[in-house]
């Protein structure tokens, strides 16, 4: 059917706390609207900063896939990958003297290599 399937997990707690880490750290979208075009307004989720909302057109294509990516790679196991390119991403923004996103990108990291830790990944 073309999906990814991603498991089986074992402690469900734990599965629970990774995927709210995700939808914190990658503001996925989770609303139900069926149709994504032509929408005038972005939901609720967008202005809580939970969401970029692309079905109204607020994020790139390009950038929104690259998200995705992040998302299938942590969920893989290959988080190493991940963090390098937050990293990468929270340097770039500090060159660019945008430090209230190289802040917010800071703790993101910092999230993530916690949550990593209690579930028992080690970190290089």
């Amino acid at each position: 059917d073309g999906a990814k399937y991603y498991g089986p997990y074992t402690d469900v707690g734990a599965l629970r706390e990774t995927l709210n880490l995700l939808r914190r750290i990658f503001p996925l979208r989770t609303c139900k609207q069926k149709s994504v075009d032509g929408l005038k307004r972005p939901c609720l989720n967008f202005h809580i900063s939970r969401c970029l909302a692309p079905c109204a057109g607020n994020v790139e294509q390009e950038q929104y896939l690259k998200m995705l990516k992040n998302v299938c790679m942590f969920l893989e196991g290959r988080q190493e990958v991940v963090l390098k390119e937050l990293e990468g991403e929270m340097a770039r923004a500090a060159e660019n003297l945008d430090f209230e996103k190289a802040a917010q990108i800071r703790d993101k990291l910092k999230e993530l290599k916690e949550q990593m830790l209690k579930v028992g990944v080690k970190l290089t």
